[in-house]
Order: C-alpha cells, then sequence, then structure tokens
C-alpha cells in the first residue's frame, strides 16, 4: 500500500516501479503520520504531495520522469484547484524566498532553489559536487526530495 492508501500493481515502467517503492516506503508514511508531509495522489509520472507549514498545507506537484536516475522537477501547487499555486499565495518568511525564488522560480516552472530539484540542478551543474549530500543522486528518494523543501519551508508562513 503507498502513502496515498493505493494498492501496489506491478508498473512495467523502471522508473514507475521505483517511485512507486518509494512512495510506500516506512520513512514516508511516518512523515506523513508526524503531519510533516506526505502524498495527496500520483499518476506516474505525478506526484502531489503536501507540506505542512504551521497548520496550514501546501502543494507540491512532482514531475517524476526518469525516476530516480533524475531528480523529481518540483512546483508549489494548489491542492484545491489542482493548478499552479499563485505567486500571491506562495509561503513567505523563513527560508521560504530563498527557496522559491520570486526572482527565479517562476521563469523555471515553479521551480524550489534546491539542489535535490531537476530544474535548479540543470542550471548549477556544479552543486552536486559542492552542496554534496543535499544535491539528488539516483540513491535518493521522493521522501528525501520532500524532507529537504520542509526543512526548508520550517519557519515561514502561508498567505491569508
Amino acid at each position: 500500500m503507498t502513502a496515498d492508501g493505493r494498492a501496489l500493481e506491478t508498473p512495467t515502467d523502471p522508473a514507475a516501479a521505483a517511485l512507486q517503492l518509494d512512495l510506500a516506503s516506512p520513512e514516508l508514511l511516518a512523515a506523513a503520520d508526524d503531519g510533516r508531509f506526505g502524498v495527496v495522489s500520483w499518476q506516474f509520472p505525478v506526484v502531489i504531495a503536501w507540506i505542512a507549514i504551521g497548520t496550514a498545507r501546501v502543494g507540491l506537484r512532482l514531475d517524476c520522469v526518469g525516476y530516480p536516475t533524475e531528480a523529481p522537477a518540483g512546483q508549489l501547487w494548489d491542492l484545491q484547484t489542482n493548478g499552479a499555486l499563485p505567486l500571491d499565495r506562495w509561503p513567505q518568511g523563513a527560508r521560504a524566498g530563498q527557496v522559491f525564488r520570486p526572482d527565479w522560480s517562476p521563469s523555471n516552472g515553479g521551480a524550489p532553489y534546491l539542489a535535490c530539484d531537476r530544474v535548479a540542478l540543470r542550471g548549477h551543474p556544479d552543486w552536486a559536487r559542492a552542496l554534496g549530500t543535499k544535491a539528488w543522486d539516483p540513491q535518493k528518494t521522493v521522501f528525501d526530495y520532500l524532507e529537504q523543501v520542509s526543512a526548508a519551508l520550517r519557519g515561514a508562513t502561508v498567505p491569508g
């Protein structure tokens, strides 16, 4: 069973199979139980996840094409409308503006400016060496990605 309660089926695509296993990981299930982050739904290659910010939840859409060789490509997501989260509703304060940069993220598909994100990594090939364990590598999982985003948004607030 996956984090979103779906029964496991055996996918034929190796990327889909790897993602399915990682979505059912004990670490991801524990994070959801603890109220830190979790999965709302998934249909390969897309995962819709949530990250707790205080008592609110912010959505995150992950494009997992090429997973786990390629890092997921994330963007803030509106869980009510199932669309990109408007800029005026992006998390604020703490490190939020450094991670979801108004001067960079909108022109890069809403991507977080983190070394675990495919879009950010493509623009910064040196990050893999310079940032070590924070950078995506094929041993990382969706849990690692969500954990980095969650940690980066700790202390942020959600407008209105």
